[in-house]
């Protein structure tokens, strides 16, 4: 099935939405971020502000084929550049 990938801005309510979605559709929600800083550690601050956007959509990626083996279904919560 896939990815449901929900991209807006920061700050105006994703994971609250991808969690309320979660909860309905049962299927489970990541935050893009969350995902990516599971493998990297690297922390976001308010400004959000990546060391190496390339190497973490690599991380992103293999993170994402790594839940849909166990998942037929997830949501992603993630942002577009402002």
């Amino acid at each position: 099935m896939g990815t449901i990938f929900v991209a807006v801005t920061y700050g105006v309510g994703k994971s609250t939405l991808c969690q309320r979605l979660s909860d309905q559709l049962k299927i489970p929600a990541f935050p893009a971020g969350d995902l990516i800083s599971a493998v990297n550690n690297e922390q976001y601050g308010a400004n959000k502000v990546v060391t190496n956007k390339t190497n973490n959509q690599i991380i992103l990626a293999l993170q994402v084929k790594r839940l849909l083996k166990d998942n037929p279904r997830i949501l992603l919560a993630g942002r577009l550049p402002i």
